[in-house]
């Protein structure tokens, strides 16, 4: 039984751990969709979280983090998000949809 109670224990240490930012996906920022017209289009992706037990606002979180690696290993700085979904990882995870720009530093 002490070996199961330890067995679930770990699950949920290692199912709530956080997807990294990269230093270059910390400058990454979300734009208003407004705001995309002075900046310069890339590509639209999406990614999904989905993994065992995590609460929803955990998944969004690793969602979101490894969009804004994503956006900067694409050569972005600012993303647009154009459609996202969250809930428990083991009924799907998080679905976020964006579009990737590179826009002017201010």
């Amino acid at each position: 039984m002490l070996r199961a109670i330890i067995l679930v224990q770990i699950l949920l240490l290692v199912s709530c751990s956080s997807v990294p930012l990269t230093p270059e996906g910390k400058r990454v920022r979300k734009i208003q969709p407004d705001w995309a017209n002075t900046c310069r289009f890339i590509t639209s992706e999406e990614i999904n979280n989905a993994s065992f037990g995590a609460h929803p606002g955990i998944c969004a979180k690793r969602a979101h983090d490894a969009m804004r690696n994503r956006v900067a290993e694409l050569g972005g700085n600012a993303y647009v998000i154009t459609y996202e979904t969250v809930s428990f990882c083991a009924t799907g995870g998080t679905t976020v949809s964006f579009e990737v720009y590179s826009c002017p530093e201010h």
